[in-house]
């Protein structure tokens, strides 16, 4: 829970937050600073099987910006009405996520408008995701819209776009094909791409060199958090911690 009546910034970087509980809002992290300049940065990081009865089964921002690089956000929910199972960002929120991956969340509702991986409630600020993966969504739909519809900017991959809100389509590419998350090597768990994906070296612009582990591009860089490299042993990057 970060907490601050003035500019702050709370970084994450090589960290796990996993199984834990809220009774309303934000069952990871809760982002509740009060300046408009306060952040929350997370970096190489994974967000993992969080639950929160109401918003944000995996984070809840609700004032300032919110950063995600290389990170993943895997396995939260929401209960029964609840909104964004990954993440909830509120009215007076702003987001931005770089070669990040959000999967496997789950909104319990069922309904078409609840977001089972990302809910963005902002009508006039910006919440912006670039060369990420967006998949394998539990609800209804991936990706909602309360206010501002999410932006997509350069590549992006959705699983699916049935009753998804946003606003570009051109950088939809195609489905998921997500290994579940997992040790693949690093500090933190990740979801591998399979040979298959299309999410393979389908990074446009500037992405991040590396991956969320610490492996470098190879043959342009992959979407998402997970950088697929052939012939190399995860036991030489690490175990999880």
């Amino acid at each position: 829970y970060n907490k601050i009546d003035a500019k702050t910034t709370l970084s994450l970087t090589n960290s796990t937050i996993d199984t834990n509980t809220a009774t309303n809002d934000g069952g990871g992290i809760y982002n509740n600073v009060t300046d408009a300049d306060g952040e929350l940065a997370l970096n190489e990081s994974t967000v993992s099987n969080n639950e929160a009865t109401n918003q944000g089964g995996g984070i809840h921002n609700n004032y300032g910006f919110a950063s995600l690089t290389n990170s993943t956000v895997s396995g939260n929910e929401v209960g029964s009405g609840g909104k964004g199972g990954g993440i909830y960002n509120a009215a007076n929120g702003e987001a931005n996520f770089a070669n990040s991956t959000v999967a496997d969340n789950t909104d319990n509702d069922n309904t078409t408008n609840n977001g089972g991986d990302i809910y963005n409630n902002n009508p006039s600020l910006n919440f912006t995701v670039t060369n990420s993966v967006i998949a394998g969504s539990s609800g209804n739909a991936e990706v909602k819209g309360g206010g501002d519809k999410i932006k997509l900017k350069k590549a992006n991959l959705l699983e699916t776009t049935d009753n998804t809100s946003f606003d570009n389509t051109s950088n939809v590419v195609g489905g998921g094909d997500l290994e579940s998350l997992n040790n693949n090597g690093g500090p933190t768990q990740t979801h591998a791409l399979t040979s298959s994906s299309a999410a393979l070296d389908a990074a446009t612009g500037s992405p991040e060199s590396e991956d969320q582990r610490g492996l470098d591009e190879q043959d342009g860089r992959d979407l998402g958090s997970f950088e697929r490299v052939t012939g190399v042993n995860i036991g030489v990057l690490g175990p999880n911690s």
